[in-house]
């Protein structure tokens, strides 16, 4: 698909965005200005620059912030609008939230559920409440909270209120054992999960 056509699909679902959500929404007249869009709700105007994206491995998409050296002024605007056309759905990134990462080269936000660890380059993303399924406990018997599911599940094998019904994921979190959706959830072999649970009397097929 030729690079302009690709462009004005990414303008026209910016515009459908910010109008369903009740945004005045204006097109500079230039093309040569940093930003795509202008715009405004409860009297606050927001720059917009647009993005057209296709999927890359882990489900991700990448936006670079130099261009043949030229670094992008990310003071010249407000916020990326990133629309990803294998999941037809968009994004928001704040330039503040680039600038407070330090982020100089690119970055990375994910269109698909993550399947690995998420790193510093990776925008827009909530972080994952870490905190026992059992106690409820969110920090560690030696202090500091616990800041990926792999602790946690360490907090699990020593836990007094452990019953056995869940297997904590490190990717996906805690899973129990009746879940429907088990076999879908689990990045670790089904088979160790399987034996794990039948080794606490908790049986699944």
């Amino acid at each position: 698909m030729h690079t302009g056509i690709k462009g004005d699909i990414g303008v026209s679902k910016a515009i459908s965005y910010y109008l369903e959500n009740k945004y005045n929404v204006f097109l500079p007249f230039s093309n040569h200005l940093p930003y795509d869009l202008i715009i405004e709700k409860n009297n606050k105007f927001e720059k917009i620059q647009i993005k057209y994206r296709s999927l890359e491995e882990k489900g991700s998409v990448s936006i670079k912030l130099e261009n043949n050296g030229v670094k992008v002024n990310l003071n010249s605007f407000d916020k990326y609008f990133i629309y990803c056309i294998d999941t037809n759905s968009s994004k928001e990134i704040t330039t503040d939230e680039i600038l407070s990462r330090e982020i100089t080269t690119a970055f990375k936000v994910r269109f698909t559920p993550a399947n690995n660890g998420t790193g510093r380059n990776y925008l827009g993303e909530e972080k994952p409440n870490f905190s026992c399924p059992y106690c409820g406990a969110t920090k560690k018997a030696s202090g500091g909270y616990f800041t990926d599911w792999i602790s946690v599940r360490n907090h699990t094998s020593h836990c007094t209120k452990n019953t056995g019904e869940y297997y904590v994921d490190k990717i996906s979190g805690p899973i129990h054992y009746k879940d429907e959706k088990l076999k879908e959830k689990i990045t670790s072999s089904y088979k160790d999960v399987k034996r794990s649970f039948q080794s606490r009397n908790k049986f699944i097929d």
